[in-house]
């Protein structure tokens, strides 16, 4: 076998890979994306029809959240599940297809390397979130939540996993850096008995490396454009930048791959 043919047999794997995690991808980010709505946007909206009172104050948040609570829990199970699957179900999929395709296609490096933050992103925005809910009963544990989340950051890739893709695409100072953070906010939480402030920084925290993340697919998604002559793939990277169309441009993906591979065959065979 050729080494042409070894390439064009390793880039169809890949792009089948990243096709079967696509659509799971969608789904699950699309969970944790009505969850952040059910728990943040949902219990202030719900008092604001009740009372017609509104307020910017984290105080209406919490009073609106101990009112609809049922409503904050169910946004908090439909994060964690989607959460869960993602990180069980997609990100190693995913990154293992990226990672193939960069070996092929150089200019992916670096989009690649941002993409790997997308899971990080999501998890600490969820244990924020979640922690945000949580501590509208018990501060204690929010400081808990923060603080462990930040020493298991910290520490991860110190003691095994060194060579995955993560590790390597997520330097040690970054993880050092928002980890301490975390910690630190744990802290604070705990001396001051205020969890509001410093989830909501939690949150954002997240929501940064999200964005970077998103950059990174976005920049992805153009080269798979420009490398495979696919408009609707522009489109899709010019939605992810948006972090909150980040599922319709998996889903995109998914529905664009199969035209990919069948252009390739179809250019192989001639």
């Amino acid at each position: 076998m050729s080494s042409g043919s070894i390439k064009v047999e390793t880039l169809m794997n890949s792009l089948h890979r990243i096709h079967e995690v696509s659509l799971i991808a969608f789904f699950s980010i699309s969970m944790v994306a009505i969850g952040f709505a059910l728990t943040i946007l949902a219990p202030p909206l719900l008092n604001i029809l009740e009372t017609g009172a509104f307020s910017l104050r984290l105080s209406f948040f919490k009073t609106s959240l101990e009112k609809h609570v049922d409503v904050a829990i169910m946004g908090v199970f439909l994060l964690v599940t989607g959460l869960t699957i993602f990180v069980q179900m997609v990100d190693e999929e995913l990154h293992e297809g990226l990672s193939k395709l960069a070996e092929l296609i150089p200019e992916f490096n670096t989009s690649v390397k941002l993409v790997q933050y997308m899971k990080l992103g999501i998890a600490i925005s969820t244990i924020g979130l979640v922690a945000m809910v949580i501590g509208g009963f018990n501060h204690v544990v929010t400081a808990l939540m923060l603080a462990l989340t930040g020493i298991a950051l910290a520490l991860s890739c110190t003691t095994r996993n060194r060579d995955s893709d993560y590790c390597e695409s997520v330097p040690f100072q970054v993880r050092l850096l928002i980890g301490g953070l975390l910690i630190m906010f744990g802290i604070a939480s705990f001396t001051t008995s205020r969890v509001f402030p410093f989830t909501v920084l939690t949150i954002i925290t997240g929501g940064l490396l999200t964005i970077i993340s998103g950059i990174g697919f976005s920049i992805l998604l153009a080269g798979f454009d420009k490398a495979f002559e696919s408009p609707t793939l522009w489109i899709a990277s010019l939605m992810s930048l948006t972090v909150v169309l980040l599922p319709i441009s998996f889903l995109m993906l998914y529905l664009e791959l199969p035209e990919i591979v069948m252009k390739m065959y179809g250019n192989c065979r001639t």
